[in-house]
């Protein structure tokens, strides 16, 4: 029974003093080593996030792409609409007395001096 243990210490002991043969590098060099891993993985995590950067950069691009069509979209007029100039001033608004039924579109010009509304 005690033969077992005995064994286990021994080779124990062989693995760790062959573990500190093995690696008889000075501090200095241990810690050139170690810096020099710390290097390429910070190069490693500048990389990842110069990548992401860039895709956030086009998520971005392609969003405001998207808002600036709906923008176009949402101020010009169908071209099957019927097209009504209106114009704003501070005491009056300039349209047509009468329009025809059907698909029409304001087109608003604010021609006054403070801000105007059309709704």
């Amino acid at each position: 029974m005690k033969t077992p243990f005995f064994t286990s210490a021994i080779l124990a002991a062989a693995l760790s003093t062959t573990a500190l043969a093995a690696d008889d590098r000075t501090l200095g060099e241990k810690t050139s080593d170690t810096l020099q891993k710390a290097g390429e993985k910070t190069r490693e995590v500048g990389k990842a996030a110069v990548e992401t950067t860039k895709e956030a950069g086009r998520a971005v691009a392609e969003g405001s792409r998207k808002a600036m069509d709906a923008i176009i979209d949402a101020v010009s007029p169908d071209a099957d609409a019927r097209r009504v100039d209106v114009t704003l001033t501070e005491q009056r608004i300039d349209l047509p007395k009468q329009l025809a039924a059907g698909k029409t579109a304001f087109v608003v010009r604010n021609t006054g001096s403070t801000k105007q509304n059309f709704h």
